[in-house]
């Protein structure tokens, strides 16, 4: 067995003899009633974060079994799915697998159907079935899904950008209109070459800055039939300004974008699309040949059918110590949860934000499962917010500090290169970065 003793029934591993021994008997021989059971819906920042704190605190604890639920067997890194969809790094060096994290917690690859709070039970359906999961302690980290606003237009036509899968289509289509244009006229390019994305947060904006460079670099290096006037890439923003998390910060963002080549269209909602335009307020409208939808969030199904309090977008709205008020046994983290803080505003939701959660959850999940009342109060002040708005470009605020240009760009990789789960990633996602310091990116379309 090496250094570690595996449960081959549960799939966990125990570092001790004796517990591994123990876990035999009360667990499979002769089953405790004090068996606690502690569930994890969600396999992202918030999950995973408190996954690997609670494994520490109960590795030897035969008298608690760990279970997570994701519908992904994998841990993903969003805030690098922008550079995903130019192809600067790949595709596995932004995801690792969750059972690399399952030392003493058995997975579940899993889609959750519905959650009964007063019979603590949460469904799942997998592809051999559909079974139920019973547990003491719950963790909601379940993340959001794409909202569109109940539009079944936007849904249909966009493409989103919250997935491998997204990257993946995002940049197999532009290398296709980028060769159906270069076989072109010159005035008949602009029409195959008109790139719309809609959002102004940092998944907007991040993304607008990536492809926008992508294809003008490529349309220069590989694409010589090309136009550069013939590309437009357009942000649509519903506010008078972008990145409204970073305050005057955005400015100097719009005036980078904008000093690129890309079109940024202020105070405007996008009502309707279909195969060939995006339909504004104001009864304007807009002809694309591939249209980004970036433009909100909402809660998954199964969070919003709770009967507990949610905000206007579903999320669940936590106590001071990110439990439901009415289910003390049940904490809500992450992007799906609503948290107020000192001055009574939502917390971001930010992987910086998802990660300390998960210190407090697993802290004061920690005291339950001991039977102390002794918790911990989610109070958190920021550390900064950036985003990268092109190569060797980006803004940052960071403890009070305003960065632009190469010098936030720096920050921002460092800061995202640090919060890689495992060294093995920070390696490979460095390298990646390394070679495209000094090579232009791939055009090979991967179907």
């Amino acid at each position: 067995m090496g250094a570690n003793y595996l449960c081959r029934i549960c799939d966990i591993e125990f570092s001790k003899l004796q517990t591994w021994k123990h876990h035999q008997e009360h667990v499979h021989e002769n089953p405790s009633p004090l068996m606690k059971k502690i569930l994890i819906v969600g396999g992202g920042y918030a999950g995973v974060g408190v996954l690997n704190t609670i494994q520490k605190q109960f590795q030897d604890n035969v008298d608690v079994s760990i279970f997570i639920v994701s519908e992904n067997n994998f841990f993903l890194h969003t805030s690098m799915l922008p550079e995903l969809s130019t192809g600067t790094i790949e595709p596995r060096h932004i995801a690792t697998p969750i059972r690399n994290f399952c030392k003493r917690a058995r997975f579940y690859q899993a889609k959750v159907t519905h959650i009964d709070l007063d019979k603590k039970s949460v469904s799942i359906n997998t592809e051999s079935g559909n079974t139920k999961l019973e547990y003491d302690y719950l963790i909601i980290a379940a993340g959001t899904k794409t909202g569109f606003f109940g539009n079944e237009n936007l849904k249909k036509y966009s493409v989103t950008i919250k997935s491998l899968q997204d990257a993946s289509i995002i940049r197999n289509q532009i290398i296709k209109q980028l060769e159906l244009a270069d076989q072109q006229e010159i005035s008949k390019q602009a029409q195959l070459l008109s790139f719309v994305i809609v959002g102004g947060g940092f998944s907007g904006v991040e993304t607008t800055g990536e492809i926008n460079e992508f294809i003008h670099e490529s349309a220069e290096k590989y694409y010589r039939n090309i136009e550069s006037d013939s590309i437009r890439v357009s942000l649509i923003v519903a506010r008078d300004h972008i990145l409204p998390e970073i305050g005057n910060l955005g400015r100097y963002a719009a005036k980078s974008l904008e000093k690129s080549g890309v079109n940024i269209i202020y105070n405007t909602k996008v009502t309707d699309a279909d195969i060939s335009q995006v339909f504004l307020s104001g009864d304007n409208s807009l002809h694309y040949s591939m249209l980004i939808w970036a433009g909100g969030n909402e809660s998954q199904d199964f969070v919003q059918s709770l009967d507990v309090e949610h905000d206007k977008s579903g999320r669940l709205i936590v106590d001071k110590y990110l439990r439901l008020s009415k289910y003390p046994n049940v904490f809500a983290l992450g992007d799906c949860a609503y948290i107020l803080d000192s001055q009574n505003q939502p917390y971001p939701p930010t992987a910086q934000h998802a990660i300390r959660e998960a210190k407090i959850v697993s802290k004061n999940l920690i005291s339950s499962v001991h039977g102390s009342k002794k918790f911990t109060i989610f109070d958190y002040s920021s550390k900064g917010s950036m985003a990268k708005i092109g190569k060797r470009d980006g803004v940052a605020k960071m403890l009070g500090v305003n960065l632009t240009g190469f010098a936030a760009w720096f920050v921002w990789k460092q800061y995202y290169l640090s919060t890689l789960p495992v060294m093995e990633k920070r390696i490979r996602v460095g390298l990646d970065w390394f070679v495209d310091l000094f090579f232009p990116r791939d055009i090979t379309k991967l179907n």
